[in-house]
């Protein structure tokens, strides 16, 4: 059975932590990033002709669209793991 792992945000992760993500496909698995599909289906859904600013969603592509940080308890939560910069060494 095949290990999948899907990540959002990653790209400053894997551009500067290349040796965490050769040591997941060593292990077998395999690494997506979706970090904007939320976005594109939102827009899909909308019928947008372009690409607007979403409440309550950050999007690199509209300029702005800023929501700071979140507080929500229940969404925290949520968060099994933080990976952050230069914690992880091979």
């Amino acid at each position: 059975m095949p290990k999948i792992l899907f990540v959002s945000n990653t790209a400053n992760f894997q551009k500067f932590n290349l040796p965490f993500m050769r040591d997941l496909r060593d292990k077998g698995y395999q690494v997506f990033d979706i970090g904007h599909l939320d976005s594109e289906y939102e827009w899909f859904r909308m019928g947008a002709k372009k690409r607007i600013e979403i409440s309550g969603k950050h999007s690199a592509e509209v300029a702005g669209s800023d929501i700071g940080v979140c507080n929500d308890a229940d969404y925290k939560k949520q968060i099994m793991t933080v990976i952050e910069e230069g914690l992880y060494e091979i």
